[in-house]
């Protein structure tokens, strides 16, 4: 028996007790010794990546403006202080600026674009954290469209890299959309995203991202 594994096993596991806090965790050796010896070891690595994971979902939730939603009257019904110029709101509502998942406040002014003027270059689901994306209740069976098609991944990935590649989106659309809307609109919504597949099918730039 290699007494040293049964060694790794056990400092292992205070390591996980203390939640990971070095100073906590260090005992017998040099901090530094600790890291690299006991905590910086395979066994620890899924625990290390949903930790910085964690810290970025936190840091970009900090960064990141809610979504923008307007109810049928172009009301808005997300908590953001800033106002749409009547003109997009208009728009928005009658989808004269649809951009599949939404509607766009001014698709050659977009945060992700290289140069000032170039059009959007991004995925459409990408519009899911974008300032300059509007949802209405007519965006519902395209979202609910997307959600669908996030949620059957979680049988294709890990839990950790399903995160890393839907873990924005999901939540954007679960607390930035959906809970802005009645269940009886999410309801009729469903029903006109089941219905109409063909005309709801994904985009190519999205199908891309995953398998």
């Amino acid at each position: 028996m290699d007494l040293r594994r049964l060694r790794k096993t056990y400092k292992s596991r205070v390591y996980l007790q203390t939640g990971g806090v070095l100073p906590d965790f260090t005992s017998g050796h040099t901090p530094q010794v600790a890291g690299r010896h006991y905590a910086d070891i395979p066994a620890h690595d899924e625990i290390h990546d949903a930790t910085v994971e964690a810290g970025l979902t936190q840091a970009l939730a900090v960064t990141l403006s809610a979504p923008v939603v307007l109810d049928d009257e172009g009301n808005r019904l997300d908590d953001g202080e800033g106002e749409l110029a009547p003109e997009a709101v208009t728009d928005a509502l009658s989808g004269a600026t649809d951009v599949w998942v939404s509607s766009c406040t001014d698709f050659f002014a977009s945060p992700w674009a290289n140069k000032p003027g170039a059009p959007c270059p991004v995925p459409p689901w990408v519009c899911l954290e974008c300032t300059n994306a509007v949802f209405t209740s007519r965006h519902l069976p395209a979202v609910l469209s997307i959600l669908d098609t996030i949620e059957r991944q979680r049988e294709e990935f890990p839990t950790a890299e399903w995160t890393i590649r839907f873990g924005q989106a999901h939540e954007r659309i679960t607390t930035g959309v959906l809970n802005r809307f009645t269940a009886r609109q999410i309801a009729t919504a469903k029903a006109i995203a089941e219905a109409d597949g063909a005309r709801l099918a994904l985009p190519t730039a999205f199908l891309e991202t995953i398998r």
